[in-house]
């Protein structure tokens, strides 16, 4: 376990490749591999989410804005009870508090090691809100264990910029 972490913070330190392509959605600038399809979608009110899919690795950023978007603890809260409610329903998980340099800094998180269609899963949640007056950005992703050290989420939130 101790090599996983020690690959997880080597990715977390790598700028993305040179051919990744330029993304500008719901206020958030990042670069995302070329093959990636990146779609916005409206949630609610002042809610936006921007989803990078890539063969089984999924990025959901969420965007909390407006006039008083959630504190980051209360929305990584509440982003880790829906992922751990919805696993809850397939079968066993393991939750692990993390620090990961992603959006700007380091950010507390939490990785979820899970099955899906019997295959071991890791999934990433972690927020950070840019000031007091600033939006909300919760990042959660999954991907497939045995493709954990190729995972572009933790490359791509590196560089993130709000």
């Amino acid at each position: 376990m101790p090599a996983l972490l020690a690959l997880l913070t080597a990715l977390t330190l790598a700028a993305p490749a040179a051919d990744w392509v330029p993304h500008a959605r719901a206020g958030l600038s990042f670069h995302a591999p070329p093959a990636a399809e990146v779609t916005e979608h409206d949630v609610g009110p002042d809610v936006k989410v921007v989803a990078v899919t890539l063969a089984e690795e999924v990025l959901l950023l969420t965007v909390y804005g407006g006039a008083k978007p959630p504190p980051a603890a209360r929305a990584l809260a509440t982003h880790l009870e829906e992922l751990e409610r919805r696993l809850g329903k397939d079968g066993p998980f393991e939750t692990k508090k993390v620090r990961l340099k992603a959006l700007g800094g380091l950010r507390d998180g939490h990785r979820v090691s899970h099955r899906r269609a019997r295959q071991e899963h890791l999934s990433w949640v972690l927020a950070h809100r840019e000031g007091r007056k600033g939006p909300t950005v919760v990042a959660s992703w999954s991907v497939p264990a045995v493709d954990a050290d190729a995972a572009f989420a933790p490359k791509l939130l590196t560089a993130l910029k709000l």
